[in-house]
């Protein structure tokens, strides 16, 4: 919206439009995301220490590839959509292909953002969250009644297939960029409390993850405190 503003164009995404996007990537994202099942995976991950990062490398590696893929594909869109679609420019019907090219882009990019420690397979497990896949297709449906029939309070018209086939696509895109993207290196153990020596020696006979170790190690530590003090 402040590229186009800059560049003579009204302002692609409407209030109502924002707003609807802003409850898909915080309120339905969070609350989809929030119904993940943890995993065996995560005790064999090290905890975090306390003076760790919330947004770690992997992160910032996510946020920055995603937003640099989604600010492409929309530049695209609002500079030469007309030639893509055959659309008037700056029109109804060219703004409403911009807006659901974003709001897929965010419906996919929930799928990618189920897997943010480094995990390249952002399917595992997704078919049996079935409340993730209720808010998903939800949000989706919702979409497609803003699109076709809610005009006059979104700002919006209905478009045809091909325009919503790209829309889609796009989005979908999100996926592979995302796979790729993973191979950038950043420090996955950033923040990570390692396992010194002591913790190693304590549980040189333990079998289990790091977390489990470290746990193990820390209780004992705290028994003995306590025994001595008294």
């Amino acid at each position: 919206s402040l590229v186009g503003a800059l560049a003579g164009y009204e302002v692609p995404l409407t209030a109502v439009q924002l707003l609807w996007v802003n409850m898909i990537m915080d309120t339905f994202a969070a609350l989809a995301l929030a119904t993940e099942r943890p995993t065996d995976v995560l005790l064999q991950r090290r905890p975090f220490g306390k003076d760790a990062f919330l947004i770690r490398p992997v992160m910032w590696r996510f946020i920055i590839g995603q937003s640099i893929f989604q600010l492409i594909i929309l530049f695209c869109l609002l500079f030469a959509g007309e030639y893509m679609f055959a659309v008037k420019p700056q029109s109804t019907e060219h703004y409403t292909i911009i807006f659901n090219t974003f709001v897929f882009m965010q419906l996919f990019n929930e799928i990618n953002a189920r897997k943010v420690c480094g995990e390249r397979n952002v399917f595992d497990g997704f078919f049996t969250n079935k409340l993730f896949l209720s808010i998903v297709a939800g949000t989706a449906g919702s979409q497609v009644l803003i699109v076709m029939f809610f005009g006059a309070f979104a700002s919006t018209t209905p478009i045809g297939y091909v325009a919503w086939l790209a829309s889609i696509g796009f989005g979908a895109a999100s996926l592979p960029w995302a796979f790729m993207i993973s191979f950038y290196p950043v420090d996955l153990e950033h923040g990570q409390i390692p396992l010194n020596e002591d913790l190693q020696r304590d549980n040189s006979g333990a079998s289990g993850s790091p977390a489990q170790a470290i746990s193990t190690a820390w209780g004992e530590k705290k028994v003995n405190e306590n025994l001595s003090s008294t």
